[in-house]
């Protein structure tokens, strides 16, 4: 599995902005439902297995883009059994879809992500080294005969990033990050395309954790952290002839309780005006515009009226407002401009879900990518002309998904034992529920799935992960627990300093409604998630250790200290509100006692129930020390665990043939800890890269083959 959040929001993403993709619409939350009397009412049979290489094998297309001028439609699908990049003719996409071409031919780990550039026929995409996340970039023309792509930044160690918006005026011209003067920070350079030549446009002294461009690629500001944990945002004085900063001042301070929602959203189509996401004196904060020159001029777009604002959708080219999604149970999308609101409401009448993203060609606005997103159903995608209004059927993300029988995910509200409100979901085996209702016939063996962050959050949707669990038998809870992003300033706050507090209070809540609601059953319930999600599974067996049946923890940390000692260098310009949100600095007497008390190794000698252990050993968020130290701790302890580590994976598992075997053992676990269903274990462990170093229920079958007993 690929894991779906990192341990801090400073981390930087390879190639941010890559279209403008949102996603509205939902239901009013799950009421209050009583069981169905099973005693009265008939359980179908069980659904069908759906084998694991369904669920978890690459998807048939993905990142599904338009190129700048429109003609060329790009998208991520297998090839060498790893996702590279295909292309196809507008035109013949319409027509024709075997026509499409791969361009790259990568293996391994394939091509994470791309973008097209505004030079005709030109991407540029990204990969790293194993997992290490120090991402390496490469330009590459489709329309050459030849397909050679050419290296923009490929250094040992040295983490790239590609800098957005791209110049309209010169095509030729990209921004990349680079950190290879000094690890901590990311110096901007400036890249032709064509001659291959870089110079230098801005040297990072300054310490700026983040730059932010306006319309022409101009650099206007830059944000640093105070001792606080804040934002300082800083302005660029730049000569009379555009060709240097002369100094750098003050523009406006950000609160480390702000700086969650606070941030720019954009430019006006001439600069002169300065688009934010503002917290200050709201909970859910405002969408707001003013003059550059006079921040005291507010003019306030947009209030949210249930969560956070999600997304704005700006148009390309004159930048006005176009819509507003905000994003509570399901995402919801406000028009904001009536020159989209007929597109708007064509595009709601073409799927039976009004959630969908879009994205459009960079220099062509009427030209759109249509993203329909279901709970139970692959992603489906349309092509639409906003000059015909015309609407084509593509694809879906994965054509066999289409004829499984998959489970429907519930939104829910939870009560703290401190009153706070939980956005939950309850997802539930398709037999157990056959009418939708979100409540089995009776309790069921459940799966509490933590997302990672902690600062990030669980959504409506499909997911591979929940579809596995449901379909072997398993109710699956998804909680965004106090400390997840989306629900408000307030909400997010109450985390701070709470990792394996009120944070797990909140885990252990959410499972007493699921066993008073009549959901699971209290002594077949297992924790498991990825990053945070596996320290709160570690948590879980040490805090808690009577409450869960098991828990699976895949690159969690086990020990505070040791994590923040040793997080990367380039989140050093975020250390600051990374310790607060923790908890704890160990630099100091009083941090360092605070993390020990707050780490799951320091009480590993209370783990008395079954732990899965999965590590990528180039991780360099959560390093593989992390896993290796409680691993350690239970020998010492003559506790059972079993410990998986992957060479060649970093902060999760990309490989196809890693994400298979650890599945195919994590599934195998669940069997014999809540008893549901499994696929037999066929050779994804010999095909797959994972060193068994503690083999805990590990055993071989009569053909060789690891399995779990």
């Amino acid at each position: 599995m690929i894991w779906r959040v990192a341990l801090c929001a400073c981390f930087i993403h390879l190639l941010a902005s890559l279209a403008a993709v949102e996603a509205p619409a939902g239901s009013p939350i799950e009421q209050e439902v009583e069981p169905v009397d099973a005693s009265t009412t008939a359980k179908p049979a069980e659904t069908p297995l759906i084998p694991r290489a369904v669920l978890f094998d690459n998807p048939d297309r993905a990142d599904v883009s338009l190129s700048a001028d429109g003609k060329t439609v790009g998208y991520l699908a297998p090839y060498n059994d790893v996702l590279n990049i295909w292309v196809i003719p507008i035109d013949e996409l319409l027509k024709n879809l075997s026509t499409a071409r791969p361009v790259t031919f990568l293996k391994g780990r394939g091509v994470m992500a791309f973008v097209w550039t505004y030079m005709p026929g030109m991407v540029i995409f990204g990969q790293d080294h194993d997992g290490d996340e120090n991402m390496r970039l490469w330009k590459l023309d489709i329309n050459k005969k030849v397909l050679k792509p050419e290296v923009l930044a490929d250094k040992p160690g040295v983490f790239a990033s590609l800098i957005r918006p791209f110049d309209r005026k010169h095509p030729e011209l990209i921004k990349l990050a680079l950190n290879e003067r000094d690890k901590r920070f990311h110096d901007h350079y400036i890249v032709n395309l064509v001659t291959g030549k870089s110079e230098i446009y801005f040297n990072n002294t300054v310490g700026f954790k983040g730059l932010v461009y306006d319309n022409d690629g101009r650099l206007r500001l830059g944000y640093r952290e105070d001792l606080t944990g804040g934002n300082e945002y800083m302005r660029a004085n730049w000569s009379g002839d555009g060709r240097q900063i002369l100094s750098w001042e003050t523009y406006r301070n950000v609160s480390f309780e702000d700086k969650g929602i606070t941030q720019v959203a954009g430019f006006s189509k001439d600069n002169s005006e300065i688009y934010w996401y503002n917290a200050e004196g709201r909970d859910f904060g405002v969408l707001l515009v003013h003059p550059f020159d006079n921040p005291a001029n507010k003019t306030i777009l947009y209030t949210p009226k249930k969560s956070e604002i999600a997304s704005a959708f700006f148009h390309p080219f004159d930048y006005t407002l176009l819509s507003v999604t905000e994003n509570y149970e399901r995402h919801e999308r406000y028009v904001m401009n009536e020159t989209i609101r007929a597109d708007i409401e064509l595009l709601r009448t073409l799927e039976d879900t009004e959630i969908f993203g879009i994205s459009y060609a960079d220099l062509d606005f009427d030209k759109w990518f249509v993203t329909f997103y279901f709970d139970n159903l692959p992603a489906t995608m349309y092509y639409y002309d906003r000059k015909t209004k015309r609407a084509d059927y593509l694809f879906s993300s994965k054509d066999i998904l289409l004829d499984m029988v998959l489970s429907r995910m519930h939104p829910v509200e939870v009560k703290t034992r401190d009153n706070l409100t939980m956005l939950c979901y309850i997802s539930l085996p398709v037999e157990s529920d056959p009418k939708g209702t979100g409540r089995p016939f009776g309790p069921l063996p459940m799966v509490l799935s933590v997302h990672g962050g902690p600062s990030s959050r669980d959504y409506w949707g499909f997911s591979p992960d929940v579809q596995h669990f449901t379909n072997r038998g398993y109710a699956v809870l998804q909680c965004n627990f106090r400390g997840s992003s989306g629900f408000g300033r307030a909400f997010l706050n109450a985390g701070n300093g709470e990792w394996a507090g009120k944070m797990h209070d909140d885990l252990i809540d959410a499972s007493n409604w699921a066993i008073q609601q009549k959901i699971a059953l209290a002594d077949k319930i297992a924790i498991e998630g990825g990053s945070y999600g596996g320290y709160a599974a570690l948590v879980g067996l040490t805090f808690t250790p009577d409450f869960f049946a098991c828990g699976i923890d895949v690159v969690g940390p086990s020990n505070l200290v040791t994590l923040v000692e040793t997080i990367p260098s380039y989140w050093a310009p975020a250390y600051n509100s990374f310790v607060r949100k923790i908890g704890g600095d160990p630099r100091t007497k009083a941090g360092r006692e605070f993390l020990i008390s707050r780490s799951p190794l320091t009480f590993a000698n209370r783990i008395k129930k079954p732990l899965l252990i999965a590590q990528g050993a180039n991780d360099p968020r959560v390093k593989r020390n992390e896993s290796d130290q409680i691993v350690r701790a239970l020998k010492k302890n003559d506790i059972l665990v079993t410990y998986l580590v992957y060479p060649d994976e970093g902060h999760g598992f990309r490989r196809p043939e890693n994400q298979m075997s650890y599945h195919a053992l994590a599934e195998r676990f669940l069997s014999n800890c809540l008893g549901g269903r499994f696929e037999p274990t066929t050779n994804e462990t010999k095909a797959s890269s994972v060193e068994v170093i503690e083999v805990g229920g590990l055993t071989k079958d009569d053909n060789d083959v690891l399995i779990l007993t």
